[in-house]
Formats: structure tokens, sequence, C-alpha cells
């Protein structure tokens, strides 16, 4: 009756929030994507919408019966002892019940003969089930995966389990209205068009006719990037006619977007007095209330902005009104507070930090800036920087955190500290970093350049991952639990390394962290903090595409120099299928079976009196040779060089091994052969751990 054609889904619900818009996209249509492909429904294409109140799909080339792998199904019966009843088995009690439950033609029976004892079967034929049929239940798994994905509650009568209220269900293939029943409600074909300016109730004849339909009829872009396109038009048309200019977001845009069903734009402005205000603020208000800031040539904030609004009505002027009302209400609340807080200078702010918590346990901010005071102290050296400057940023860091508009609008934090600090005279990097140590780094996302507000962001971040770490007794480093954002603190850590290209070994920022908390060095809890931290790195070079034992290769040697580390792998991936490199494997494998084999003392050490073969001497020398110049290497980062010289050892330990013999009766020749190949093992070892290549 059917052959490939268009499948809609359509889900009408209550006003989604953006935080849902921005994600179930991509999981609508994996879970719904893995669930047809399991009941053996294919595709070429599948579309999917979103709105504020519609979730829907368009699946194109849809097979409307399972296309399934097996026509056939084995269905195994009774087995019979031929040695022992040689009479008919079809007088069998056993076989007559099994052939009149599955009610068979004994034509069609088959048997298997083992040994005298016959194991009957029949092939079944599957025919295939169409989509109406299981679409039900394919839902039902999808929408149990949403549900665990976003908060959700209990709505309705019913009591039907979802993120919001469901209000309609469209579910039809080509022109035929698949029936169902879902939270209460049986599907139809009947579109709900736009709240205000659309009709309400548009009959769909054809899936395929859907997008046009909602549009023309219902007033509604359900077409992500045609709203999209449709917004950038707006602005751009505004730019030209007014000379505006905008400078947004793209995660604010983004939102536009999604909240938006038939954009068009409205012009308002604000009272010019609000312009003495730093534009951050400004800025950060008119986004809070989904408006665009507008900007001259000049890069001057201005006192109109722009609003794309979900309507069309022949006058504006209330809704103008409206939207210039609350911005103005919004700023007079910051000029108040701005004033308020400008009474004093923001170092008067520090203070006043004894009153505020970091966490439970973890005192105050005051508290932590002493904590970041002192290791910043003990470890300033490894970067080459000034420690008074150092120590005069850290006392303006946290400020900002005690002024009266940051209590009211916390996500100001350090844009309040910088134009505070800005309007005190300070210098403006110390205002930039001020700003910038609050910023979550996500991977290779911000290059920054200057190396104090790299300083300040790992010390800032470890001090917070070090502290809750302690009060938690580590609990929440061991599981998956993430109750305080550790994982992101980490990735931010290594992402601040990565990017800007910082050789530091964080065991000693950490060694020094835990003691500004418990007043002594514990190595245990200084590994389980810098484990925690290799293994979110692990997981971020994977997603990199290195692979795991080239990663361990390197990790496994208890090294904690990210940077270094990543460069160590870069290099290995380069050389890692040469010839020089295999033999080096080779060879470092044949050493360590070897060294298993004789299963050498710690203790053993190298007499030169014992010394026989002029391979031995070579050895020894190249080793004595090796081990200055790695550590000048190492120094340097200069790795490649060492590799080279890594190769040049391989001709030196072939040829010891072709004129040396190991196993001899005099105990001291013997152990300065394998003192000599355990030197080389732990040469190798301090580069790499070439076990992992065998």
């Amino acid at each position: 009756m059917f052959n490939n054609g268009i499948l809609l889904i359509e889900i009408c619900t209550e006003e989604l929030s953006v935080k849902i818009l921005k994600k179930i996209n991509k999981i609508f249509k994996n879970y719904l994507s893995y669930e047809l492909k399991k009941n053996y429904f294919f595709y070429s294409k599948i579309k999917i919408f979103t709105t504020l109140r519609k979730l829907a799909c368009l699946i194109y080339n849809f097979n409307y019966y399972q296309k399934l792998k097996k026509k056939y199904k084995i269905i195994y019966g009774p087995s019979l002892n031929l040695n022992k009843n040689n009479l008919n088995f079809f007088n069998n009690k056993k076989i007559l019940r099994w052939i009149n439950k599955f009610k068979l033609n004994i034509n069609k029976i088959n048997f298997i003969n083992n040994n005298g004892i016959k194991k009957f079967f029949f092939k079944k034929k599957i025919l295939p089930k169409s989509i109406d049929s299981l679409i039900c239940k394919i839902l039902n798994n999808v929408f149990i995966y949403l549900i665990k994905n976003f908060r959700s509650m209990k709505w309705g009568i019913n009591k039907f389990i979802f993120f919001m209220p469901v209000t309609n269900i469209i579910v039809m293939f080509n022109d035929f209205i698949i029936k169902l029943k879902i939270f209460g409600i049986k599907s139809n074909n009947i579109l709900l068009g736009h709240r205000f300016i659309g009709n309400k109730n548009i009959i769909l004849k054809h899936a395929n006719n859907y997008i046009y339909d909602l549009f023309k009829y219902g007033k509604i872009i359900v077409d992500y990037n045609y709203r999209k396109n449709k917004i950038l038009k707006i602005l751009n048309k505004i730019s030209i006619k007014f000379n505006f200019f905008f400078n947004y977001s793209n995660s604010f845009f983004e939102k536009i977007v999604l909240m938006s069903e038939w954009p068009t734009y409205i012009i308002c402005k604000f009272n010019k007095k609000f312009l003495s205000l730093p534009k951050e603020f400004i800025i950060f208000i008119l986004e809070k209330n989904y408006c665009f800031s507008i900007f001259d040539s000049n890069d001057n904030l201005l006192n109109n902005f722009i609003v794309i609004i979900n309507i069309e009505v022949n006058d504006y002027t209330n809704i103008i009104k409206g939207y210039e009302k609350n911005i103005e209400s919004k700023l007079n609340d910051i000029n108040f507070l701005f004033l308020k807080d400008r009474k004093f200078n923001l170092i008067s702010y520090l203070p006043r930090l004894k009153y505020i918590i970091f966490y439970e346990k973890l005192g105050s901010y005051f508290d932590k800036i002493k904590r970041i005071l002192f290791l910043s102290k003990n470890i300033y050296k490894y970067f080459n920087i000034n420690l008074n400057i150092i120590n005069y940023i850290i006392l303006f860091l946290k400020c900002d955190l005690s002024t009266h508009l940051y209590r009211k609008y916390p996500k100001l934090n350090g844009i309040i500290g910088m134009n505070y600090a800005l309007l005190d005279g300070i210098n403006s990097k110390i205002a930039l970093i001020i700003k910038n140590h609050y910023i979550f780094f996500k991977f290779n996302n911000f290059i920054l350049n200057d190396i104090y507000c790299i300083f300040i962001i790992l010390i800032d971040k470890i001090d917070t991952l070090v502290g809750i770490s302690i009060i938690n007794n580590f609990v929440f480093l061991k599981n998956s639990n993430d109750p305080y954002g550790l994982k992101n603190i980490s990735f931010c850590i290594i992402n601040v390394i990565l990017s800007n290209k910082i050789y530091i070994n964080l065991y000693k920022i950490v060694k020094y962290s835990i003691f500004s908390f418990l007043n002594f060095f514990d190595k245990y809890n200084i590994l389980c903090i810098l484990k925690f931290i290799i293994n979110r790195f692990i997981s971020i070079l994977i997603s990199l595409g290195y692979k795991k034992n080239i990663i361990k290769s390197i990790i496994n040697l208890n090294y904690f120099n990210l940077f270094d580390i990543k460069n160590r792998l870069d290099l290995i991936i380069n050389i890692k299928n040469s010839n020089n490199f295999k033999k080096l494997v080779n060879i470092n494998k044949r050493i360590n079976n070897i060294l298993l084999k004789f299963n050498i003392s710690e203790n053993i050490k190298f007499n030169k009196l014992f010394i026989i073969k002029n391979e031995e001497f070579i050895l020894y020398k190249y080793i004595f040779f090796l081990k200055k110049k790695i550590n000048y290497y190492f120094i340097k980062y200069n790795y490649l060089k060492l590799m080279k010289h890594f190769f040049i050892s391989i001709k030196k330990i072939k040829n010891f091994f072709k004129f040396v013999k190991i196993n001899v009766n005099n105990i001291n020749v013997k152990n300065n052969r394998l003192f000599l190949l355990k030197e080389i093992s732990k040469i190798f070892k301090m580069f790499i751990d070439l076990s992992y290549y065998y």
C-alpha cells in the first residue's frame, strides 16, 4: 500500500525555555535516529525543527514497512532419541503439542540428526511491521530518553511526566494520519499557528506541506536557519538605514533566534544620562532583556536599542513604551547601586570580604585571598614574574564581590571589578585580569598574552579545586557526582595551560595549595588531586584524536607538566611509524625481558675493573654522555635531538648484544652488563614508556 515517503512528527507544548531549546535539537535527533534504525526503519535525511512551542521533525525517503535483515526465524521444538523409540515420531505427545501450539504444516517441519537424536525445527516467515504499529513504542522510548536529559515533572489530570505540558501531537506519513495516543492526547493533522497573528487550527493535508502551511497560514517560521537569516537581514537593514552598528555574542544571538517564531523589529531608546554608566553594565541589562545594543562608527554606545519581537501589529507604540519603561527601571537600579558603590575606592571593599563565605569550612573570601598570597609567594619563581606586582593584583581580585551592585547582579562579577579599577586609575592590564580570572575557559578558545593573568587564573582555580576536595575528603574526585563543578574547574586549568603554552609542573602548585589549607604536605592527597586533573586531561586528548596507548606511554610516567606532555605526544605521533622508532621499541623490549629474567637488584653498581669487551666500554661511555645531554634537553624541551640520540644508541646496544654475553659465570662481569642495560632502560623511561608499543 505504501512505499517510501515523508514522515512528520510534531509535539506541541507550552512555552519551552531557551536552555531546553539549545540542547533538544541534537538529543531528539540522535535518540529518534537510534530508535528508528533499531526497529529497521531507514531514511535519507532527517530535519529537526524547534520553536518556542514546537518540537518537530520531517524524515525524508522513509520506508513505511520495516526493512528486515532476516526473512525467516528458526523455531526449535522437542528432541527425540530414535535409538530408544523407533516408532513414528509424529505420534509422540511432545511433538504433537508443539505442532498444535504453532499450527504447523507437517511437511514444513525439519530436523537435525545428531548421534541418533532428532532435534525438530521449522522456519517461521517474519513479516515486516509498518511504522503505524511501532511508532507509539518508538516515541515512548524517545520521550523516556528526553525526560532523563531534562528536568521533568507530572502534568495534567493523568499526571504524565514530561518537561512541559503537551498540547497537540501530529504523526503523519505523507497524507495518512498515523493514529496513536501519547500523554493522553490523540494524534491528528491539525497545525496550531501563532498565538496572536496566525490561524489557530490549520488542516495539514500532506506531511510535505508542513513548513509551507505553518509559514503561510500559521505565521510561524519553523526552520531555525531561515529565522536566523531573516534576523540577520533585519539587523543589516537597520545598520544601512540608520548607520547603526551591532556587537553581540554568538550565544546571545542564538537565544534571540530560538525565541522567535515570526521575527520583526522595533527601535527603542533610553535616557541619555545613563550613558555615563560603564557601557558593559548597560549592555548586560539590554541583553538580559533580549535587546540588541547599538554603537556608532567609533564604537561608542548609543541610547537606542533594537528588540526582535515575535508579532506583527499596525501600531507598535505600546510595545515600544513597554520595553523603554522596563529598560529605564533596570538602568535606574544599576545607576543607584553604582553611585552608592563609587563613594569608596575598590580596595576599600577588601576588608568586607571577611563577611562573605567562600565555602562552608573554607572560610571567607578574605581567607581565600590570604591563601592565594601564600601560594603566589611559593611558586612565582617558576613563572619568572614579579612577586610585588602579583601581590598587588591579588588584593583587588575579589573586591567586587562585596559591592552593592554584585549583590543585585552576581553575573556582573569581574565586569564590576574591572570598571571600578579603571575608574580608580588602576592599570588597564590589571583591570582586565580582575575580569578574566572569573571566566571558565572552554577548550582552546582563549589565548591570554599576559603571564600575570595566566598565573592568577591558575592559582585561583587550583585553590578552589584543592579546598573543595579537602572538605569533602576527596570523595568527589573518585566518583561521577560533581555537585561543585570540579570537572569544569579542571578543564579550565588544562585549557589555560595548553592554549597559552605554559610549561609548569602542577605538582608544585598543588603541593603548596594543600599546605595553605592543612599546614603539612601529604603526597597521597597531592597525587589524588593531580590524577583527577590528569583524567580530565586524558579525556580532552582522546577527544582531540590521540590514541590511549600513546597517551599512557607518557602519562604513566607520573609527570604533571601538561603542555610538555602534549608536546611529547605530538613528537611520538610524528615518529612512531618510522623504522628507527620500531627498532627502539624492539631493543627496549629485549632489554626489559633480560632484566626480568635475571631479576636485577636495585643496589647493583658498575665497576670499571670488570669491563672485558670493547662494546661494553663504548656503551658505558655513551650512557655517561647521554646522562649529561638528557638533562640539558629536558631543560630546553628539545626532544627531537633527544630522540636522535636514542636512535644512535640502537646501533651501540645491538653491537653490545652481538659481542657481549650477559649470563656469564663471573658474577661481577654479569652485574656490570646488567647494570648497563638497566641504565639504558631508565634513560628511555625518563622520556617515554616504550612498553605500550610492544
